[in-house]
């Protein structure tokens, strides 16, 4: 009965955020975009780390999205989200030309402030170029 409300807020939580196994992954993600004329600009999608509170609590959605991007591996969300953000980039003069989404992810050692994290590496989570259909 609450379950629309919970989402709508953004409040809902999917189970394996909390104990006994919650996930050990830092994850994010990042996109290249590359116009007609070869700029090249970097988009980095919101990441909950680098935002004070009162934009996570707004920004929370953007978090559960990209957990799920990067689980389910669903290529008609991730063209979909390609085609969002070359949008940002749509200048009619130089319009993006190929987008390619980047995924960072590294594991999480529990109760460790040693400093030593691995630094994550980019996988290539989608790449595609980008028609005029596309940035309207």
């Amino acid at each position: 009965m609450i379950a629309p409300y919970m989402r709508w807020t953004g409040l809902f939580q999917r189970w394996d955020m909390f104990a006994p196994k919650p996930i050990l992954k830092n994850r994010y993600l990042k996109a290249i975009v590359i116009t007609t004329h070869h700029h090249i600009y970097i988009w980095s999608y919101p990441r909950m780390d680098q935002l004070s509170f009162g934009e996570r609590y707004r920004k929370e959605r953007y978090r559960k999205l990209a957990e799920n991007l990067t689980e389910d591996q669903n290529p008609l969300l991730l063209a979909d989200v390609v085609n969002h953000i070359a949008r940002f980039y749509n200048d009619p003069n130089d319009p993006p030309e190929k987008v390619i989404l980047l995924k960072y992810e590294t594991q999480m050692t529990p109760w460790s402030d040693d400093g030593n994290q691995l630094e994550p590496k980019p996988e290539v989570l989608y790449e595609d170029y980008i028609e005029p259909a596309d940035l309207q």
